[in-house]
């Protein structure tokens, strides 16, 4: 199954990179039609940009989805080399709820904030 997953975000991260999302009528957000913003637009420029590594682009488009990417893609790495040599290699951090409940939180007030200035420019 990881190696399924594997090789689909290899896919997956080939085509985006050679596709420009940018005004590309594919990429649009369903929520940016409405007029909101959700918790992961401009994740598809974010991830082309970190695919091109622009990392201050990558920012910029979103930058909760760019920090929280470097945790998730270490843990995503290491349960895959540990699960292909079959030994533990990379040591992966002790699962505790916070680990999950903190970056969740951070990325829905980052929306409810994005969204009011949104709403409600300054």
């Amino acid at each position: 199954m990881q190696a399924g997953i594997l090789f689909l975000l290899i896919g997956l991260s080939a085509a985006l990179y050679f596709t420009d999302p940018v005004g590309d009528p594919f990429y649009t957000c369903p929520f940016q039609k409405r007029g909101l913003l959700c918790p992961s637009c401009g994740g598809t420029r974010m991830a082309w940009s970190m695919l091109h590594l622009n990392f201050a682009a990558a920012f910029f488009y979103n930058p909760v989805l760019t920090v929280l990417s470097f945790p998730l893609a270490y843990v995503y790495g290491a349960v895959t080399v540990n699960g292909f040599l079959d030994k533990r290699i990379l040591p992966l951090p002790r699962f505790r709820l916070w680990m999950v409940i903190a970056p969740l939180a951070v990325l829905l007030i980052f929306t409810a904030l994005r969204n009011v200035t949104e709403i409600f420019p300054l």
